[in-house]
């Protein structure tokens, strides 16, 4: 599988960074810019389970500390592993899958992964959401220079989160396939996960959709997936 340097793999779509977490990453956010270093060891199985009306599903990843609830409509897709500043992410979902023009496309994708310092600097919350959804807007969706907004310090299963958003203007060369809009949710939680020789870390869960351009059919999901989700959330 190819990446284009300006836009999502085919096989994933316009918005289709596609994951829902499996996986413990080590890695050092680099106060004031800078690549990370990374260590991403192999990834375990991400469990999932149908709910009780059997048309949604429960993702619990353990490596992540992190389980949530897809919205009815929304479908796993454990095959896909994308890697985004190093980390990998497995066991993918998407929402309202289409071809268009010969090729594949997803209106919106939610992913989650944890991330643990190497160092002995404690990882902030706010820097490691912002760089995370920077990356992703402009990696993937061409976008310009943006910060999310800073959101506010919200207690998530006992533990402090901060759910940040960013609004994305998609430079799309065909608008009846692709997006023209989107917009990327990132909630950044701090777990109580300290070693001996390691930080505690942060889970991160990433919701990424279209909101304007492409087909009528299918529409992205509804506006309130998201929140659900995120409403859904189960830190071990």
């Amino acid at each position: 599988m190819t990446e284009p340097p300006s836009r999502l793999p085919a096989t994933l779509g316009v918005l289709a960074i596609i994951a829902i977490v499996a996986a413990v990453v080590a890695i050092v956010i680099v106060h004031g810019g800078g690549e990370p270093g990374v260590a991403v060891p192999t990834p375990s199985t991400t469990a999932t389970s149908a709910g009780p009306a059997g048309d949604s599903v429960v993702i619990d990843n353990p490596d992540a500390r992190l389980s949530y609830r897809l919205p009815s409509g929304w479908v796993a897709e454990p095959d896909s592993a994308p890697e985004i500043l190093g980390v990998r992410f497995t066991g993918a979902a998407a929402y309202g899958g289409y071809d268009c023009g010969g090729k594949a496309y997803s209106r919106a994708v939610v992913f989650s992964a944890a991330v643990q310092s190497r160092s002995d600097k404690r990882l902030d919350l706010r820097e490691t959401g912002h760089r995370f959804a920077a990356e992703i807007a402009a990696r993937f969706l061409a976008a310009p220079d943006t910060a999310p907004t800073d959101g506010e310090i919200t207690e998530y299963d006992g533990h402090t989160g901060l759910v940040m958003t960013l609004p994305v203007t998609i430079p799309s060369a065909d608008p009846d396939c692709e997006a023209t809009e989107g917009t990327v949710t990132v909630l950044a939680v701090d777990l109580d996960n300290a070693t001996a020789t390691t930080k505690r870390g942060i889970a991160l869960l990433v919701h990424v959709q279209d909101t304007a351009g492409g087909p009528d059919e299918p529409a992205p999901p509804p506006a309130a997936d998201v929140q659900a989700i995120i409403d859904s959330l189960a830190v071990d």
